[in-house]
């Protein structure tokens, strides 16, 4: 899973900037290079909501979506 970094308040990184875009989509490329064929590259789709990026992403190598559901997500409950 190659998700971005979020700071939220509270927490000992919340003053730290996240990644830009395109250190993300690097991420899924290098991690796509390096994995076997059969590792699936996933990126949460909640995290990346812009169809746009999704988009970049697939074409970086991203072939997983994780758990597309309509109920909540109780690990980022937030995004």
């Amino acid at each position: 899973v190659v998700q971005p970094f979020t700071p939220h308040p509270g927490t000992p990184m919340a003053d730290v900037p996240p990644p830009p875009f395109a250190t993300l989509r690097r991420t899924v490329e290098i991690a796509r290079e390096i994995l076997p064929d059969d590792v699936e590259v996933q990126i949460p789709p909640n995290l990346v909501p812009e169809a746009a990026a999704r988009l970049a992403l697939v074409e970086a190598g991203a072939r997983d979506f994780g758990g597309i559901s309509p109920e909540q997500d109780f690990i980022n409950p937030d995004e």
